[in-house]
């Protein structure tokens, strides 16, 4: 299993903290928390940005495979004034 951790909008807009999915791609994977939670649209991930071991990976990245036991984070980058 591998422990996602979803900050900033993602967080704040669907009400979800972390999820356990299987390991796979991070596209996989999101299509596995979209599956558990449908109200979630597919175009929230495009902005995001996944930390995997302290490393960002962007969008195109997404094709990179989470080992099972890993953890990674969710985040959208907002600003404000």
């Amino acid at each position: 299993m591998v422990k996602v951790t979803f900050y900033s909008l993602l967080r704040s807009n669907y009400n979800i903290k972390e999820e356990f999915v299987e390991a796979a791609s991070i596209n996989d994977i999101i299509k596995q928390i979209m599956n558990k939670h449908p109200n979630i649209k597919q175009s929230s991930f495009r902005y995001s940005v996944v930390f995997y071991k302290g490393k960002p990976i962007h969008y195109y990245g997404f094709s990179k495979k989470i080992e099972d036991g890993e953890q990674i984070i969710f985040t959208q980058f907002v600003g404000g004034g």
